[in-house]
């Protein structure tokens, strides 16, 4: 099953950079880059797993504290949702 995580383009690069090829082929989908308006900032949404998302935040956690904090959110809102504790 499939879940959605969204994040600055900021925590999206940040991110990127640590992301090895083998896990990057196992995302759902190719990340979807939204233009904010405003003050609102330029979003990245990804589609994978809730495996690959624990991947992705043990990656995050030590250098990309933003990105880490949106994979965290979303990991606890998919879970909440789904009921996977």
């Amino acid at each position: 099953m499939s879940m959605e995580i969204v994040m600055t383009r900021e925590s999206f690069d940040c991110l990127e950079k640590l992301v090895p090829a083998g896990l990057a082929e196992r995302m759902e989908a190719p990340p979807v880059f939204l233009h904010g308006s405003g003050t609102a900032p330029h979003q990245v949404v990804l589609n994978c797993t809730l495996e690959v998302a624990e991947e992705l935040l043990a990656l995050a956690r030590p250098s990309c504290g933003p990105a880490a904090e949106d994979l965290r959110i979303a990991i606890a809102e998919y879970r909440k949702s789904t009921g996977r504790a």
